[in-house]
């Protein structure tokens, strides 16, 4: 706890539609959310990769 408060911070793995408008593709509506980094603190790059993993395997088994 610090004297204001605690704090806590998320992070998110988003995609955007490039065939859309440069001015509308990364509008939130047109955004996709992937997933969520939880907090306390940011991951570091091999632990990154393990949110990422199950996103590209649905991503290739969608492509096929």
């Amino acid at each position: 706890m610090t004297i204001c408060g605690a704090s806590t911070s998320s992070g998110i793995i988003s995609a955007a539609c490039l065939n859309l408008p440069l001015n509308i593709c990364y509008k939130p509506e047109n955004m996709y959310l992937c997933g969520v980094i939880p907090s306390p603190k940011e991951p570091c790059l091999t632990e990154l990769n393990h949110y990422r993993r199950p996103i590209v395997d649905q991503l290739s088994v969608a492509w096929e």
